[in-house]
């Protein structure tokens, strides 16, 4: 049975959460990280089956959490920059990426 919206904010504990009216920047990263995964990934490639690209969606996640890196990070991957005390890092502003390679371990992205 399919839900729609306004039916599943009516059931027990819903949490529903929207933008500020005129604010369109309370979305940003989250759509330039979406717009990312489908440039970089998605649409850059032609996947045979649903389980190929299950698994290369979780290669594609480690290489953007682990090995890309942003110059707003200080050139470093989320991952990294996150385990440095916070006294040392310095930028908080939205990520830019540079032209690192995509995880080696994907046969599509390597």
């Amino acid at each position: 049975m399919l839900l729609r919206v306004h039916e599943v904010l009516h059931l027990p504990k819903p949490l529903h959460s929207l933008s500020a009216p005129g604010v369109p920047y309370d979305n940003a990263v989250s759509e330039r990280t979406y717009r990312s995964f489908k440039t970089e990934f998605v649409n850059a490639y032609k996947f045979e089956s649903l389980e190929q690209l299950a698994l290369l969606t979780q290669d594609y996640i480690h290489w953007w959490n682990h090995k890309r890196r942003y110059s707003t990070l200080n050139n470093l991957s989320p991952l990294v920059f996150k385990a440095q005390p916070i006294t040392t890092q310095e930028n908080h502003g939205q990520a830019v990426a540079d032209d690192s390679t995509p995880h080696k371990k994907c046969p599509i992205l390597g």
